[in-house]
């Protein structure tokens, strides 16, 4: 190591500070352009939203060394985080906002988002189907049949890469709950990791858990939006609190909470309230989509107002099928 970048380097193992950070970056860049890689970056931010933020400006200044027509230092610094820099924001003041937007106008944005659909591959490439008996392969192969059928009837099989095969590849996810996912953590989680713990983590209200509870029945027991709305609630609150549409979700959990009616109902509120928060794409809170998402019979259906602003419904699965 050149004496520079070693004397540079205990400097700043001593006595961490703005200065010596800098001084340790424009050693090594005398030597070869420096890239400065900050991975789970947002755990940073979710920090600086409740306690100084002297850091923050740290970085910014470690951003102009990069940037501008005279640079202090070649290279550039990446940081890495599942939201965009300003979701991480969302409960600041005004002023503290601004100040934000000065240090993210150093970066450029780049966004590596999924489409809704790859998100739903996902899924059913995540789950695994060991039907223990002939009977429960038939039923699930008749599900998935009809599930399907009705999946292309509501215009949502483009969620599903176009192949109505996916839909059972989802079980024991109700299509419309897979449907519903891709946006559901999105826009309130952090996308993929959300999507995966609520698969797999074995949390209440989980998929993981709900296969490890339920046993094989006709019908087949199926992971729908009313588990979906309470997983949310429950594992994923703080993400849905720092969410952007943050107040959209709560006005939503409110008016659950405060309902006083049936079980039924209550499912039915739930479902309807998730179609709501997600309802800026194809999966939308109709009279059709509320009785095949409830698996109501259609018996009521005139019971469901599109209209409506109540709350959300959503349901959970696992990798493999009841046994």
């Amino acid at each position: 190591m050149p004496r520079p970048v070693h004397v540079a380097a205990k400097a700043a193992d001593d006595e961490p500070s703005s200065d010596s950070l800098r001084t340790l970056i424009e050693a090594l860049a005398g030597h070869a352009p420096v890239l400065v890689i900050i991975d789970e970056f947002g755990k940073n931010l979710e920090h600086h939203t409740t306690a100084d933020q002297h850091e923050l400006f740290v970085l910014q200044e470690v951003a102009e060394m990069f940037s501008g027509e005279t640079p202090t230092a070649h290279g550039g610094i990446v940081t890495l985080q599942h939201l965009a820099f300003d979701d991480y924001a969302s409960t600041l003041s005004v002023a503290a906002r601004r100040e934000w937007a000065k240090v993210q106008g150093r970066f450029e944005d780049v966004s590596f988002v999924d489409t809704p659909d790859q998100i739903v591959r996902l899924i059913g490439d995540s789950i695994e189907h060991r039907p223990a008996t002939r009977a429960m392969a038939s039923r699930l192969r008749e599900w998935s049949d009809a599930a399907g059928a009705r999946v292309a009837s509501l215009g949502l099989v483009d969620l599903f890469g176009g192949q109505a095969g996916l839909v059972g590849r989802c079980y024991p996810l109700h299509p419309v709950a897979a449907a519903a996912l891709p946006a559901l953590c999105s826009q309130y989680g952090q996308y993929e990791r959300t999507l995966m713990s609520f698969l797999a983590s074995g949390e209440p209200d989980s998929v993981l858990a709900f296969c490890s509870s339920a046993r094989d029945s006709a019908p087949l027991p199926l992971v729908g939006l009313s588990e979906v709305y309470d997983y949310f609630v429950t594992a994923a609150r703080t993400l849905t609190g720092a969410a952007a549409g943050a107040a959209r979700w709560l006005e939503i959990e409110s008016r659950v909470s405060d309902a006083h009616v049936d079980d039924d109902d209550l499912e039915l509120l739930k479902v309807v309230g998730v179609l709501n928060l997600v309802s800026d794409g194809p999966v939308r809170a109709t009279a059709d989509m509320v009785e095949f998402a409830a698996d109501f019979a259609g018996t009521r259906v005139e019971d469901v107002t599109p209209a409506s602003s109540s709350p959300c419904r959503a349901r959970n699965h696992h990798p493999s099928p009841v046994r």
